[in-house]
C-alpha cells in the first residue's frame, strides 16, 4: 500500500503528537527526580542528587528487590510452561501456553505456586503488618505480624 504525501505527513504528525504525549511527562518527572526543593515548583530552583541515597536507604530498595523476585518467578513459570508445550517440536501457541501455565507447580524464592483452571493462583498471599508509626520515614520499621495463604472463593455460576 502506498500512502499519499498528505497521508504520510498526517501520519507522521499524529505519531509525533502521540510520542510527545507519552514522553514529555516522563521527561518532566525525570527532571523532578533531581529537584533541589522539597516542594514541586516549576522551574525547579536547582538540581541535586540528594534524594537518591535517601531512596536507596528507605524501603524502596526492598520494594525493588521484591519486584525483581516476582519478575524472575513469573519468567521461570512462563518458561516452564513454554518448555512443556514445545516438547513435541511444534511452535507454542498462546492457547497451549495458557493451558500449560494452569498445570505448572512451581517452588521458587517466593514460595510454592500452583494455578487453578482459570489460571489464577490457588492460594493468594496476604500479609498482616504491625504498624509501628504513621510517619512515612519509619514505615521500614513495620513488622510482618502474620502471613496468610487463602484460597480464592469458588466461582459463582
Amino acid at each position: 500500500m502506498r500512502l499519499t504525501r498528505r497521508s504520510t505527513i498526517l501520519l507522521r504528525v499524529a505519531v509525533g503528537l502521540g510520542l510527545a504525549f507519552i514522553y514529555i511527562p516522563l521527561l518532566v518527572l525525570g527532571l523532578y527526580a533531581f529537584n533541589a526543593s522539597k516542594i514541586l515548583e516549576w522551574p525547579p530552583p536547582g538540581l541535586t542528587f540528594e534524594w537518591f541515597p535517601k531512596a536507596i536507604e528507605s524501603t524502596a530498595r526492598d520494594a525493588l528487590w521484591t519486584s525483581i523476585k516476582v519478575a524472575l518467578v513469573a519468567t521461570a513459570i512462563a518458561l516452564k510452561a513454554i518448555e512443556s508445550t514445545v516438547a513435541g517440536g511444534k511452535a507454542p501457541t498462546r492457547a497451549t501456553v495458557a493451558g500449560a501455565i494452569r498445570k505448572v507447580k512451581y517452588t521458587g524464592m517466593t514460595g510454592a505456586i500452583e494455578f487453578d483452571d482459570k489460571g489464577d493462583p490457588k492460594k493468594a498471599s496476604y500479609y498482616v503488618m504491625q504498624v509501628s508509626s504513621d510517619n512515612p520515614e519509619k514505615w521500614g520499621d513495620n513488622k510482618e505480624a502474620q502471613r496468610l495463604a487463602i484460597a480464592a472463593p469458588p466461582l459463582k455460576k
